[in-house]
C-alpha cells in the first residue's frame, strides 16, 4: 500500500512539475513577446508650425520636408494640410503661408 501511496506521490508531482515548467516557458515567451512589441510601438505627438511659401514651392514639396512614415500615406499627409489651410488644389503662391501639422516621438 506504501509503495503504491509513493508511486501516485511521484507521479503527482511529477504532473506539478511538469505543469511549473510549461506555465514558466509560456509566461518567459509571453514576456519577452510584450517587451518587443512594446518596443516597437511609440506615441506620436502632433505639432503645427506656420511655413512661408518660398519660390518653387508646392505642397508636396512642403510635405516631404514634414512626412515621416508612421503616419501612413503621404497622399493622405498632403489631403490633411490642403484642409487644414482650406486649399483646393495645388496652387500655393509664394510669400504666403501655410500651417503644417508635424509629428514627433513622444520621448518617455
Amino acid at each position: 500500500m506504501n509503495s503504491k501511496r509513493r508511486v501516485t506521490g511521484y507521479k503527482n508531482l511529477k504532473l506539478l512539475s511538469t505543469l511549473a515548467t510549461v506555465i514558466t516557458v509560456f509566461t518567459v515567451c509571453f514576456s519577452i513577446s510584450t517587451v518587443g512589441k512594446a518596443q516597437q510601438q511609440h506615441e506620436l505627438c502632433s505639432y503645427y508650425e506656420s511655413v512661408q511659401i518660398q519660390p518653387g514651392d508646392t505642397l508636396s514639396s512642403l510635405a516631404q520636408k514634414y512626412y515621416i512614415n508612421d503616419i501612413g500615406d503621404f497622399d493622405k499627409y498632403v489631403d490633411e494640410i490642403r484642409a487644414l489651410n482650406n486649399i483646393s488644389g495645388d496652387n500655393i503662391h509664394a510669400g504666403e503661408y501655410v500651417t503644417i501639422k508635424y509629428y514627433e516621438t513622444a520621448s518617455n
